[in-house]
């Protein structure tokens, strides 16, 4: 082991001595920095990007139900790089500029009337990421670039080496190299790519063949998808039939369990509300409700795909409901449910959430279906 590790040390060293002398263009760090990115936010799970989504994330909830909502959640990251495509990149000095636009998002939503037909309700409100350890900037991962870009220069020169006597093999390379790119298995490549490494240096031999780059890289996003998000969120809602405002404000903590690495992570969820609404049994527009909601659960990733996206999710959390108003409700006030989410990612980033809540105190078991989509 330790032969191997220094072998792999000199052969980085060595090429980027030589590298740096040859000055690899800026272009090449971005897109380094860019799949570092990217490949962060595809290892965030769905119930993370429920509380902040890394781009876009619209949903329909209560799918079964009398009253259906629509949801449409946005960072201003997402929204600026919507209208302005070059500001969606990720040049180091711009990204980290935009580090306040990633962990600011605003939500919308509206609630129809099955029965009416109608738009009942419209919300408005925003999350605010506190403390976000999930969001990395290039300055973060700038010590794994060096290996990317010996990946590359090799890469490169095997290319050279072959289409200078192989003119018309370019697409043939590029086929190859991606395939590898997705099953990370030396065997995968062409027997002219092989070839030409039989010849070459044992040292660049071991560093293709063991593919280090992408276990260094795997290891890297899936830790800093699995670190601290801490949100608040107030919220603004307006019920167009009852002619009553209502305020409310949520407080959401996660954080990943144990070593995400080379297994399926698993997740801390703390959450808490508080709403002051009206009291529905009175005409006039009030604010005698006041329900207070705590919850505290734990999310499990039960199935990921070749790139450790989550597909598959499974969650169970306790839920504490009270009410510090006056309204007199013996349902609500010192509820005690059970609940779980069982979360199916349909295709690609479409997910069907699936959520059962258990009454404890009156044997009550209540399913809600929802839609959600999270854009990238």
């Amino acid at each position: 082991m330790k032969k191997y590790i220094f072998i792999l040390a000199v052969i980085i060293i060595s090429y980027n001595a030589s590298y740096s002398q040859q000055s690899v263009s800026r272009t090449d760090s971005l897109n380094i920095s860019s799949s570092l990115t990217n490949g962060i936010n595809n290892q965030k799970t769905a119930n993370s990007q429920d509380i902040l989504s890394n781009i876009f994330r619209t949903s329909i909830t209560n799918l079964l139900g009398k009253s259906k909502s629509f949801q449409f959640n946005t960072t201003l990251y997402g929204l600026d790089s919507f209208f302005n495509k070059n500001n969606r990149s990720n040049v180091d000095t711009l990204y980290r500029k935009q580090k306040s636009a990633r962990n600011i998002q605003i939500n919308l939503s509206v609630k129809a009337d099955s029965n009416s037909n109608q738009i009942a309700s419209f919300s408005v409100g925003g999350t605010i990421a506190v403390i976000n350890k999930r969001d990395i900037t290039y300055a973060d991962f700038k010590n794994i670039i060096p290996f990317f870009k010996t990946f590359n220069k090799i890469r490169h020169d095997i290319n050279e080496d072959i289409e200078e006597h192989h003119p018309n093999s370019f697409h043939k390379l590029q086929n190859s190299w991606s395939k590898y790119d997705t099953t990370h298995n030396y065997k995968d490549l062409d027997p002219l790519i092989i070839a030409v490494l039989e010849k070459r240096s044992a040292a660049e031999k071991i560093f293709i063949e063991s593919d280090n780059v992408h276990t260094a890289y795997q290891n890297l996003t899936a830790i800093y998808a699995q670190k601290p998000l801490l949100t608040i969120a107030p919220n603004y809602a307006y019920n167009r039939i009852s002619k009553q405002s209502a305020f409310s404000v949520n407080a959401s903590f996660l954080d990943g369990i144990g070593n995400p690495v080379n297994r399926k992570p698993w997740e801390l969820e703390a959450k808490a509300s508080l709403a002051i609404e009206g009291d529905s049994t009175i005409i006039e527009p009030n604010y005698n409700n006041k329900p207070f909601t705590i919850s505290v659960g734990i999310n499990k990733v039960l199935r990921q795909d070749n790139n450790r996206a989550s597909t598959l999710e499974l969650k169970g959390f306790f839920e504490y409901n009270d009410q510090l108003g006056n309204v007199s409700s013996e349902n609500v006030a010192g509820k005690v449910t059970f609940n779980s989410t069982l979360r199916v990612k349909l295709y690609k980033s479409i997910w069907l959430p699936l959520t059962l809540s258990y009454d404890v105190k009156h044997s009550n078991i209540l399913g809600f279906l929802s839609l959600t989509a999270n854009i990238d």
